[in-house]
């Protein structure tokens, strides 16, 4: 859990110098999320709207982190407030939509719908695939709102790595895809699954869909797969 630490002790000792510079805060927030402390995650985006307001990544970080927490009234807050900044441009209305669907506020869903909908087919990515899933009743829609999280991603992306050498094997192949090889729940969840099954029987293969971050219990699986 602590190999993202030191970055926030590296905010901490910037913002000593420059106190006063929202982006310090913002990701301070950001290397404190990703070692799950929320409420001091919270309280540095905080920090970056009241230095700048309208500084969009600081809000959308907050609102994902009530989500995730299970407080959506405080999500549609933030991202409410977000949009009185940014007059004209609703770049976010997906976002809020799904938010306010979990409360069962549903004036004006419909139209927020319809929107939605015409954002999609303006080659815009208002919300994630998932939602698409919950939301729209198209295949199409669903499909293209993939398609565009796909391309999206691919934007930030690292280059993929060399594929390995493809072999002739007569055992059946199982691939395990998850973002969780890491230190994660899922992996106490399955680690006795994946030991349990027959190495004569089955070659199995880990496609990880995050970077490697060391962890243990990336260690502890590795070596039950025949190529990761």
């Amino acid at each position: 859990r602590m190999e993202f630490g030191a970055p926030a002790k590296s905010f901490d000792a910037a913002m000593i110098q420059e106190p006063d510079v929202a982006t310090h805060h913002y990701w301070r927030g950001q290397s404190l999320r990703h070692i799950g402390y929320y409420e001091d995650a919270l309280s540095a985006f905080e920090k970056a709207m009241k230095l700048k307001p309208g500084f969009a990544p600081a809000y959308l970080s907050a609102a994902s982190i009530y989500s995730m927490m299970n407080y959506p009234e405080e999500a549609l807050a933030t991202l409410e407030a977000l949009g009185r900044h940014m007059p004209g441009e609703d770049l976010y209305a997906g976002r809020r939509f799904v938010e306010k669907m979990s409360i069962c506020v549903w004036a004006d869903a419909e139209a927020e719908l319809k929107k939605i909908v015409r954002e999609i087919e303006a080659d815009k990515l208002p919300f994630d695939p998932l939602s698409a899933l919950h939301y729209l009743e198209s295949p199409a829609l669903q499909r293209r709102c993939a398609e565009l999280a796909v391309a999206d991603h691919e934007k930030w992306s690292l280059p993929p790595n060399k594929p390995a050498v493809i072999t002739r094997d007569s055992r059946i192949t199982i691939g395990y895809y998850s973002a969780d090889f890491r230190q994660h729940a899922m992996m106490v969840l399955i680690s006795g699954l994946l030991e349990l099954h027959d190495r004569e029987r089955f070659r199995l293969v880990a496609f990880s869909l995050r970077q490697d971050q060391e962890s243990e219990s990336r260690k502890r699986v590795v070596p039950y797969f025949d190529a990761f």
